[in-house]
């Protein structure tokens, strides 16, 4: 019963991460809303889009807080398929996580929606904070059913990243994607608030 409960809470939160923009969170980055910058049909990056943004999910009825979500898209893209596709990746910050801590979560961003985490070789992240080595924590993690995102909610994984993370500036972030192989993906993460 409990695994269902985590399992479902995850899901759940994974589909929270990915529908940010449409799902009518408060945006706390100076009012704006990223749909507000661009029209849909115009899809130009933005200043804000690789900086921190910050969104808060509130219970309706009570105004609490339910929910705190931080997240950055790379700076960079890479193409997925012979069409010429190309998707970005974003790393999310989500409170409370499952087990009621902090749950960090990679997903694409492709107009398609086509792009895919490779579960050969095993499903993770290796990461590069500044120019320091090439970290391999992140090597075994939990993937989405989809395939569409990584997630970490486990402290013994989530507070040596969150460590790193807070003292760097970039992070490098490589994944395997599927039928491309291993691609890098570039954050400027400086400037990170997060208590949680």
């Amino acid at each position: 019963m409990k695994t269902t409960i985590i399992y479902l809470t995850t899901i759940l939160l994974i589909i929270m991460c990915s529908t940010l923009t449409s799902c009518g969170f408060k945006s706390t980055n100076g009012g704006t809303n990223e749909s507000e910058q661009y029209d849909e049909d115009e899809r130009k990056e933005t200043p804000s889009e690789t900086t921190w943004n910050y969104y808060t999910s509130e219970n309706d009825l009570t105004h609490d807080v339910t929910s705190i979500t931080a997240y950055i898209k790379s700076t960079n893209s890479h193409e997925y398929d012979k069409y010429g596709n190309t998707a970005r990746l974003t790393l999310s910050i989500q409170y409370p996580g499952p087990l009621n801590g902090s749950m960090v979560l990679l997903t694409f961003e492709d107009e398609k929606g086509w792009c895919k985490f490779s579960d050969f070789q095993g499903s993770g992240f290796f990461a590069v904070f500044d120019n320091g080595d090439v970290d391999t924590t992140w090597k075994l993690v939990d993937m989405g059913r989809d395939r569409k995102s990584l997630y970490i909610y486990y402290d013994n994984k989530v507070q040596p990243f969150m460590q790193k993370l807070k003292s760097s500036k970039t992070v490098r972030i490589q994944v395997n994607l599927e039928d491309v192989g291993m691609k890098t993906f570039d954050f400027n993460v400086s400037g990170l608030k997060w208590d949680y």
